[in-house]
C-alpha cells in the first residue's frame, strides 16, 4: 500500500519528468486536475487531491504544498514560473520507471500532457470550466473533487 501523499508526490515528479518542463503553477494545477479526473473515470491509480473552485479554475492547496515540499527538498527546480526536475530527482525517478507503467499512470499522464501541456491557457481554462460546469455548479471555495479514502490515508488499489 502506498500512502496517498507519497503517491501524489511521486506522480507530481513523474508528470514533470515526462513533460520535461511545465510552464506555470496554474497550468500545473490544471494538468493534475485533468489527470485526476480521467484517472478516476478510468479507475487508473492517479493523483488524489482535494480541488476547490478558485479564481482560475480548480485549485488544490495540498498540491501547492507538495510542490513547495519538493522544491525545498531539491527535487524540483522552480525558475521563472517553470518547473523541472533536479538531477537528483531524475536519478531517483529512473529507478521507479516501470512502476508507473505497471500502474497505468504513464499512459494517462502522457495523454494529458500531449493534449493540454501546450494548449493556449485561456482555451485550457475554458475547456475545464465547460467540461466540469465549474461556473454554474460551484461557488468560489466549493469542493470540485474530494479526496478519496482520506480516512484510510492509503490507496487500496495500489
Amino acid at each position: 500500500m502506498i500512502k496517498r501523499h507519497v503517491l501524489n508526490r511521486l506522480l507530481l515528479l513523474r508528470l514533470i519528468q515526462l513533460a520535461g518542463v511545465v510552464n506555470g503553477a496554474t497550468r500545473l494545477q490544471k494538468l493534475i486536475f485533468k489527470a485526476e479526473s480521467i484517472g478516476r473515470d478510468q479507475n487508473i491509480p492517479t493523483f488524489n487531491y482535494r480541488f476547490i473552485r478558485w479564481h482560475y479554475g480548480p485549485y488544490s492547496e495540498e498540491l501547492k504544498s507538495d510542490l513547495n515540499f519538493l522544491i525545498i527538498n531539491k527535487l524540483i527546480i522552480a525558475k521563472d514560473n517553470e518547473f523541472t526536475l533536479t538531477p537528483l530527482a531524475k536519478e531517483n525517478m529512473d529507478k521507479v520507471d516501470n512502476t508507473f507503467e505497471q500502474l497505468g499512470s504513464d499512459a494517462l499522464l502522457s495523454m494529458v500532457l500531449d493534449k493540454y501541456a501546450e494548449m493556449n491557457f485561456d482555451k485550457l481554462l475554458s475547456e475545464i470550466y465547460k467540461e466540469y460546469s465549474i461556473e454554474t455548479n460551484y461557488e468560489t471555495g466549493d469542493t470540485v473533487f474530494p479526496v478519496i479514502d482520506e480516512e484510510a490515508g492509503e490507496l487500496s488499489h495500489v
